[in-house]
């Protein structure tokens, strides 16, 4: 069944420290009066309504964390397998050699000769079977990857050890062989090649180095040009737009000090006027109080000192505002000037430059032709020498290729056997949960039934399916969150492995595709088929500061959260809020981490 919902309280909490900005009041001996009256007014209006409720709380805790929304679907865990497999087949063990003799006439009237003959030998015995003497694990049995499974008899472990040692032995050999034959056939054709084709090679060369050279000398003359023109063209618009202005930021540095002046200037006509205030009742001490609605906490500040500190915080940023403005400019002004020097040059090299590409391209022309004529001369008196080369190391490689593959094939082989058998004892491949054993004592092992089955609990899959409007916001590596119902309170991570693109489901009402996600991390406690959901984030706050939605009491436009103090007083505070994920809301201030917050409710009393 499918929920659209966002993460439930108890969402993964990565704890880092933020402060705290508590707001203060300052209100005049009188003015408090006034408002205790018209309290105790109200107070006595609603005694009695309120006689017939009683107001109980429920303590949470400003916690932080992340708040996240997302698409949320169920499905079932699945364990993978693995198998312990014998895959180890017969191989042959052989040894050869050869010769192999040639006679050739060229077209010119020359001949050349050469004599080898070709023979091969080889041997080949059937490989040994492994037999079972014991048997260590059975169905239903728990294995860590290296664990014995069985083990098999002496004399068949050595038996086909020997085999296939001996059958590396042969290919080296046989590998050797077809080189040394190679080397001899390669040296005799070569040697007939050299005395009809002397000229060849070099001319060849000779041509191939100078049509490089022509080339990269064109390549070279087109870049300088290409770059020198795109220069020109690249300062020229960055003069005309005045592009230097812009990237040092010059308006928005000098618009930085106009404000910084305006605060400065509105800071100092309230020091100033304050200050005057202050000289002319220095006779009369007023009393500041005041009054938290809840608790009845009081605390008072000096205003005066308050602005005379923002003032000369205000300076300080000012002239930290003046300072990065010059130092912009002077910068924009070098920048500039350089860019115009710049300009000029590369201008007055324009001509220059051009001309070298000119120059260059004449070259290439009659350079080619020049090493092509050379090159036809050549190569006439050795056209009908290589034809006949070409024919004689046709195919020389072959036989190497194939004792190549043969001792790679051996290597692996004996590498696989020695991993699989470990003195004499068939090992697991992974820790898991054995679910089958193919073999009896005495049966011979073969390649075509599993020695083990494996249900390895290191490769735990979910199989989820999402509808046809929420597949698109999903993509293949993408990190999920799995809450499993046999795990309440405890979140796995998990990566999307593969979205399908036939549809599970397609009537007319729902059309849904299975996407398959594996968890990441410790997964040693999942078993096969657990509940599972599957929650595909969306939108994501991450270590941000919240409470719960129900903590919230919304004002007309203001915010507010019930605070308990360490000694039991509560205090009401109003709160700035930001994302929500359905359950919680994110703090941005009013309360503090680790703060007690209320769940305030009304019930009726007796």
């Amino acid at each position: 069944m499918k929920k659209k919902e966002p993460n439930k309280e108890g969402t993964r909490v990565k704890v880092k420290s933020k402060g705290k900005f508590g707001k203060k009041k300052v209100i005049i001996i009188f003015a408090c009066v006034g408002v205790l009256a018209i309290g105790t007014v109200a107070i006595n209006l609603n005694s009695k309504s309120e006689a017939a409720t009683e107001t109980v709380y429920k303590e949470t805790t400003a916690t932080k964390g992340n708040l996240t929304v997302g698409i949320t679907e169920s499905g079932n865990t699945v364990l993978g397998t693995q198998t312990v497999d014998y895959d180890i087949t017969a191989t042959s063990s052989s040894t050869s050699s050869s010769s192999s003799s040639s006679s050739q006439s060229n077209m010119m009237g020359g001949a050349s000769t050469g004599s080898s003959s070709s023979s091969s030998s080889s041997t080949s015995t059937t490989m040994p079977s492994l037999e079972v003497e014991e048997i260590y694990v059975s169905a239903s049995d728990s294995v860590t990857e290296g664990d014995a499974i069985l083990k098999v008899t002496d004399e068949s472990y050595n038996s086909v050890k020997t085999y296939l040692e001996q059958a590396v032995t042969s290919a080296e050999l046989a590998l050797q062989q077809a080189e040394i034959n190679r080397t001899l056939t390669k040296t005799t054709a070569d040697s007939e090649y050299k005395s009809n084709s002397s000229q060849s090679e070099l001319a060849q060369e000779t041509y191939n180095n100078t049509i490089k050279k022509l080339a990269n000398s064109v390549t070279s003359a087109q870049r300088e040009l290409t770059n020198t023109k795109e220069s020109i063209a690249s300062y020229k618009k960055a003069i005309s737009n005045d592009t230097y202005y812009t990237d040092y930021k010059i308006d928005t540095l000098k618009k930085a000090v106009k404000t910084k002046q305006k605060t400065v200037d509105t800071l100092t006509a309230k020091v100033e006027k304050l200050e005057s205030s202050s000289a002319a009742s220095t006779s009369v001490e007023t009393k500041v109080e005041q009054s938290d609605e809840i608790s009845g906490n009081t605390s008072g500040t000096s205003e005066l000192e308050t602005y005379k500190t923002q003032l000369q915080q205000a300076e300080q940023e000012l002239a930290a505002a003046e300072q990065s403005y010059d130092q912009a400019y002077e910068k924009y002004e070098s920048a500039l000037a350089q860019a115009k020097s710049e300009l000029e040059k590369l201008q007055n090299q324009l001509n220059s430059v051009q001309l070298s590409y000119d120059e260059a391209v004449t070259n290439q022309k009659k350079g080619k032709l020049d090493a092509q004529a050379t090159l036809d001369a050549a190569l006439v008196t050795a056209n009908n020498a290589s034809t006949l080369h070409d024919i004689d190391l046709d195919g020389i490689d072959d036989e190497v290729t194939t004792a190549t593959e043969t001792l790679e094939t051996a290597t692996e082989q004996l590498e696989n056997f020695n991993a699989l058998v470990v003195d004499g004892k068939i090992v697991a491949n992974c820790s898991g949960l054995v679910t089958a054993v193919g073999y009896a004592v005495g049966d011979s092992i073969s390649s075509s039934t599993s020695i083990v089955t494996i249900a390895d609990a290191t490769e735990v899959t979910i199989t989820v399916s999402v509808d046809q409007e929420d597949i698109a916001s999903i993509a293949v590596n993408d990190e999920v969150n799995v809450d499993l119902t046999a795990y309440a309170g405890i979140t796995y991570t998990a990566v999307v492995s593969s979205i399908s693109t036939t549809a599970s489901s397609d009537n007319s009402s729902t059309v849904t595709y299975p996407v398959v996600v594996t968890l990441t991390g410790d997964v040693s406690a999942i078993y096969s088929g657990m509940s599972a959901d599957v929650t595909f984030v969306t939108k994501e706050m991450q270590d941000v500061l919240y409470v719960s939605n129900k903590t919230i009491i919304n004002d007309g436009t203001k915010s507010y959260v019930k605070v308990k103090d360490s000694d039991g007083t509560i205090r009401k505070e109003e709160v700035t809020t930001g994302f929500s994920d359905g359950n919680n809301v994110e703090i941005l201030s009013g309360v503090t981490e680790g703060e007690t917050v209320l769940i305030e409710s009304q019930v009726k009393s007796n």
